[in-house]
C-alpha cells in the first residue's frame, strides 16, 4: 500500500521535470551499440548527446552521432548535448605545457574561434530533423590546476576551462579566448530580463538573399552554414560562418617530442553578398575578436561581408 502510493507520487512528479537520457561513448560502431541500447522512449522527454570534435571543426561526426542516437530515442524531438568543447594544453601562450600526447589539443586562439561556431553547428542538425537543440553545454568553466612536473594526462584533463587557473587563488586566474568569445556571444543574444525570464513571442521572417547561398549540415557544395534568430526586440541575428577546419595536432609516436600544432595551410574565405527589400542597419560582431561591432552600415539594401576562419553575427534593425 505504502509502496504503491509512493510510486503513484513520484510518477506524477516526474510528468513536471525533464528526463534526459544518457549518450553512448565514442567507439567503431557507435550505431551498433544504439541498437544494442534499444529504446528509451517510454522513460525520457528529451534525447542527449555527449560528443567532442578530437580537436577537429565542430561539425565532427555530429551527423553521425544524432542519426545513430535518434534510435534509442524514437520520436523525441527535444534534445540536449551534454558536453563537448576542447583542450588547449596552453598551446598558443607563453606557458605551453609541453604536451607530447595523442589527444588533439587545440591553441587557445583556435579554441576561441570553434567555440562559437560549436552550438550553431548543433542548432542547424537539429533544424534540419524539426528537433530543439535546447542546451549545449560547453566543457568547462576553470581548468585545472595542474601538479608540477605534469603529465600529458593531467594536462588533457585539465585545459579544457575558459579561465586559465595557476593557483587556487582566484585572483591568478585569467578568462582564455574562449571565454571572452562566448561572453562576447551569449551577450548578443541574451535577452533574459530581471527576473531570467524571456516572455514568450513569435519572431517575424526576414527577406534577405545571400550569395552565395548558405549550405545545409554536411553540405559538400559549398562551407558557408548560416542561422537566422530574432529578438523580441525585433532585430534579427545573421550568423555566418564556414564549416571548415583550421589545423591539426601532429602527433609523433617516434618522437613525441615533436609532436606539434600545425595551422591549416590557406583557411578557405568567402565574400558573402546579402540584399534586403528595405533599408536596414546593420552591425557586423565577430565575437571571437570582440565584443563590440567591427562595423556599422546605416539605411543599407546590400551590403557584402567576408566569412574566414571565425564566425560573423551581423544584427540586423
Amino acid at each position: 500500500m505504502i509502496d504503491t502510493e509512493l510510486r503513484n507520487r513520484s510518477e506524477t512528479w516526474l510528468k513536471n521535470i525533464d528526463r534526459v537520457g544518457p549518450s553512448l561513448q565514442r567507439t567503431s560502431d557507435i550505431e551498433g551499440d544504439y541498437r544494442t541500447l534499444g529504446s528509451l522512449a517510454p522513460w525520457v522527454t528529451m534525447g542527449n548527446l555527449h560528443l567532442y570534435p578530437l580537436g577537429q571543426q565542430p561539425s565532427t561526426e555530429q551527423t553521425r552521432y544524432l542519426d545513430a542516437a535518434s534510435v534509442s530515442y524514437p520520436g523525441i524531438t527535444r534534445w540536449v548535448v551534454s558536453e563537448g568543447g576542447y583542450f588547449d594544453a596552453g598551446l598558443g601562450t607563453p606557458t605551453s605545457l609541453g604536451y607530447q600526447g595523442n589527444s588533439n589539443p587545440v591553441p587557445v586562439d583556435v579554441a576561441a574561434k570553434y567555440c562559437v561556431a560549436h552550438p550553431f553547428e548543433w542548432l542547424i542538425r537539429g533544424l534540419q530533423r524539426s528537433w530543439q537543440i535546447e542546451r549545449f553545454c560547453r566543457f568547462e568553466m576553470l581548468d585545472n590546476t595542474l601538479p608540477s612536473p605534469a603529465t600529458d594526462a593531467d594536462i588533457r584533463e585539465g585545459t579544457f576551462g575558459d579561465y586559465f587557473t595557476p593557483s587556487l587563488n582566484p585572483g591568478t586566474w585569467l578568462r582564455k579566448p574562449a571565454g571572452d568569445a562566448k561572453k562576447n556571444l551569449l551577450s548578443l543574444y541574451d535577452e533574459r530580463g530581471a527576473d531570467g525570464s524571456v516572455p514568450p513571442y513569435t519572431p517575424a521572417g526576414l527577406r534577405v538573399a545571400i550569395s552565395p547561398t548558405p549550405g545545409g549540415p554536411d553540405s559538400a557544395a559549398t562551407p558557408l552554414r548560416s542561422h537566422l534568430a530574432q529578438r523580441k526586440s525585433g532585430q534579427w541575428l545573421l550568423a555566418l560562418w564556414l564549416d571548415q577546419s583550421l589545423g591539426y595536432w601532429h602527433y609523433d609516436p617516434v618522437t613525441p617530442a615533436n609532436s606539434h600544432w600545425e595551422d591549416a595551410a590557406s583557411p578557405a574565405s568567402v565574400n558573402v553578398s546579402l540584399s534586403f527589400s528595405t533599408a536596414r542597419t546593420i552591425s557586423v560582431y565577430k565575437p571571437a575578436q570582440q565584443s563590440g561591432p567591427t562595423r556599422t552600415l546605416n539605411g543599407k539594401t546590400s551590403m557584402s561581408v567576408v566569412v574566414g576562419d571565425q564566425l560573423v553575427v551581423l544584427k540586423i534593425t
